[in-house]
């Protein structure tokens, strides 16, 4: 606790990186459980007058520093403003697996956060899982695609994802797909970027913010 108390007025002494994490970690708490984005090092407060749209699906996030993040919502209207096209069906997969690697996304209704990591072969209609038969015999297993399971089993309404690639959030010899209709982007950073203020900007951007959840790199 003294190491603690000599960090926050500014004196070294032996335990004072210790002493820093430990601030560091109490401050990064706060921050996220007041709604801000954490990136690296930089907090970023849920304000909309920090946001500015990019163009592409991405909005700029900015109050000491700059990060862009993906603007929330369903993934398939990310990649038809990221790729500026008109519809499902006018999107480059190819691009697309490149843009959605490592995204973070939630499935609906369950809210669940998953990680993508590709793309399936086939479209929905086509695209096969083996799926556990109730009272089956011990591990019992029927082929579905993923629409039939979606639309049958989970009674989930597909308008379109029928004749789309499947999002993948699993493993590459465990495999899990999703239909692309179930899934929203989360407010995420894609990219850290610095901003190029002038020191006077930056100075403002300090005394205009909360400190409660505010610190740039600590």
């Amino acid at each position: 606790m003294q190491a603690i108390s000599n960090a926050l007025h500014g004196q070294e002494s032996e335990n004072f990186q210790e002493a820093i994490r430990v601030l560091d970690i109490i401050l990064r708490q706060h921050a996220a459980k007041q709604g801000c984005l954490l990136v690296r090092q930089s907090y970023f407060h849920n304000d909309p007058k920090n946001f500015a749209d990019v163009g592409g699906g991405v909005l700029g996030c900015r109050d000491v520093s700059t990060t862009m993040i993906i603007t929330p919502g369903p993934v398939v209207d990310f990649l038809i403003a990221n790729q500026n096209v008109r519809d499902p069906f006018s999107l480059d997969w190819a691009k697309a697996k490149r843009t959605l690697k490592n995204l973070r996304i939630k499935t609906s209704p369950s809210n669940q956060e998953f990680k993508i990591t590709g793309l399936s072969e086939f479209p929905c209609k086509e695209q096969m899982f083996k799926l556990k038969v109730k009272g089956g015999v011990d591990d019992a297993t029927e082929e579905v695609t993923v629409y039939d399971y979606f639309v049958n089993h989970r009674n989930i309404q597909l308008r379109y994802s029928a004749d789309l690639p499947c999002i993948n959030v699993g493993k590459p010899k465990r495999p899990t797909f999703f239909p692309l209709e179930a899934l929203s982007t989360l407010q995420r950073a894609s990219l850290v970027e610095k901003s190029r203020q002038k020191p006077q900007e930056r100075m403002r951007g300090l005394t205009d913010v909360d400190y409660g959840c505010s610190a740039e790199e600590f």
